[in-house]
């Protein structure tokens, strides 16, 4: 599901299944496990089901961030995972950092995002990394695929906190996922 705000009330717009996800499905016995490494990340095998989890995920940003920018062609975008917690008044500063680069990132370390903690984007309509996500679904994780296409030059405002302290999980363990 996806969100709209207009005017402070949320429209919700069931997410969207494209061909690309049913291919997923319907092939997901071919797909293999993958070496996956990322200096500082993770380096490892990433089990099958671990590799459909995460194109799922690249695939269902590609999708809504793809549907979003069809139907709101001017407007800043938010993407914000499902156990991102937005820190009061810090995303207006996400939203205006996000003027010079045209994206910014809400959460991570550092001071420029580079790939890791794809929380909370902001997107303004001459940064669009939906062709990248749909080019690299099955190759990496979301965030990974975002951080290739913001060549480590969007600023990182960190304006949202990952789940509630003490009593998160993530939500590939909540699906019973690798």
């Amino acid at each position: 599901m996806f969100g709209y705000e207009p005017t402070g009330r949320a429209t919700a717009f069931p997410m969207p299944v494209t061909e690309y996800h049913t291919a997923l499905y319907r092939w997901n016995d071919s797909v293999t496990a993958d070496f996956l490494c990322k200096r500082g990340k993770f380096c490892g095998v990433d089990p099958r089901p671990r590799v459909l989890w995460r194109a799922k995920l690249a695939l269902d940003m590609w999708a809504c961030l793809t549907k979003a920018r069809q139907m709101f062609p001017t407007a800043t975008l938010v993407w914000l995972e499902n156990d991102a917690i937005l820190i009061p008044k810090m995303l207006p500063k996400a939203i205006a950092a996000a003027q010079h680069t045209g994206a910014s990132a809400c959460y991570g370390v550092g001071k420029w995002y580079s790939g890791q903690g794809t929380l909370c984007f902001v997107f303004l309509p001459q940064a669009d990394p939906s062709p990248h996500l749909l080019s690299y679904h099955l190759v990496q994780p979301a965030d990974w695929i975002v951080g290739d296409f913001s060549r480590g030059k969007w600023p990182l405002v960190p304006s949202v906190t990952h789940g509630r302290r003490g009593n998160h999980i993530s939500t590939r363990k909540l699906l019973n996922t690798v």
